[in-house]
């Protein structure tokens, strides 16, 4: 998962910074913690793919899991919202056309859109289980 989390957080900050090698280190040197935040965002998508693999083997999850990822997911959605209204008001306060989102911004973005998309998996079942009545207190059958 700690692998998969750093090559990502990599990868996609060196696209952002251009695939410049030495882009990407001025990056790092200037704000150490933009790239351990990219790290956080896409830790929390990596961290539950393991999860979505076993429920999906088991076809159960149970209710606790169920409220947990459910609560996660509504968290993770809110911050993307917010990291996305923050990206769209500070690129139009500096004028559309003045340099994109802007390195920081779409770093953080990719990151939180990447755990949104895993989350989004978990809250698809979730919904689905509320809106067929599966969702009980032994757990959930996954649609299979």
């Amino acid at each position: 998962v700690y692998l998969a989390t750093a090559g990502s957080s990599v990868l996609v900050s060196l696209v952002v910074c251009g695939l410049s090698p030495s882009a990407w280190i001025s990056w790092v040197r200037e704000g150490p913690t933009l790239i351990l935040a990219t790290f956080q965002n896409f830790l929390h998508g990596f961290a539950l793919l393991p999860q979505l693999a076993l429920s999906v083997n088991r076809g159960c999850m149970s209710a606790s899991v169920t409220r947990f990822l459910f609560t996660l997911g509504v968290k993770h959605l809110a911050e993307l919202s917010i990291d996305t209204w923050y990206c769209i008001e500070s690129t139009l306060s500096k004028g559309i056309f003045a340099g994109g989102i802007g390195k920081n911004n779409a770093s953080f973005l990719l990151g939180d859109l990447f755990a949104a998309a895993v989350l989004l998996d978990f809250l698809y079942i979730f919904g689905w289980s509320c809106r067929r009545g599966v969702l009980g207190k032994s757990g959930m059958d996954l649609p299979l």
